[in-house]
């Protein structure tokens, strides 16, 4: 099984050419489920005590034309279902056809899920490509920095109380992109530590006095 390393910058492309073609609207928060389901023609199935059995929250079937989810998520962990959909979309379209000529023939639920997590094996990068790809689509840039820039008068007045209280901008920093990050949150509907991560990445915190 050959696949390709991609550069960060290659999978922001991707994901802006995807979300050109799937979601030209451009309007937040993505409908992630709504692309996969409608415009890609791929059934999502809510499969019970997947990560509990099988230490995964989701994968595509062998034939790319599903993708199981954990089903306990589903049910009770809207933001984290939606970013498992967007990374296994994103090995759909990043990897599909690298892992076409790569996987075993599979007769049982075992023999996928081992499947499953032999192509997890190829290397942590490639699951942090899907997640790379998952965190572009969900939160494109432009609206991250422009959401951001919209929320930012309201950390500052919290961090002014901060500065009157003799508090360093060390000391201050992390509470202040925890109080971003959980607004940025509710708006991508991502978690809070998905939005940390492109935070930092994008170098959004160096807008914070």
């Amino acid at each position: 099984m050959q696949i390709g390393y991609r550069s960060d910058d290659n999978i922001k492309v991707v994901a802006q050419e995807f979300l050109l073609k799937y979601h030209p609207d451009d309007t937040l928060p993505v409908p992630i489920e709504d692309i996969i389901e409608f415009d890609i023609s791929l059934n999502i199935f809510p499969m019970p005590d997947l990560k509990r059995n099988y230490g995964i929250d989701g994968a595509l079937s062998q034939d790319f034309s599903l993708i199981y989810v954990d089903k306990y998520c589903y049910d009770n962990w809207p933001n984290r279902y939606r970013f498992t959909l967007a990374h296994e979309i994103g090995h759909y379209i990043l990897h599909k056809s690298d892992l076409e000529d790569g996987l075993p023939e599979i007769n049982s639920v075992e023999d996928w899920v081992v499947s499953a997590k032999k192509i997890a094996s190829v290397g942590s990068w490639f699951e942090t490509e899907a997640s790379s790809f998952a965190s572009y689509v969900l939160m494109p840039s432009h609206h991250l920095e422009s959401e951001f820039n919209r929320i930012l008068p309201e950390i500052e007045l919290m961090i002014q109380v901060a500065i009157d209280n003799k508090l360093t901008r060390q000391n201050y920093l992390e509470g202040a992109i925890d109080a971003m990050a959980s607004r940025l949150s509710r708006i991508f509907q991502v978690s809070e530590e998905a939005v940390k991560v492109r935070i930092s990445k994008q170098k959004l915190g160096d807008k914070i006095p």
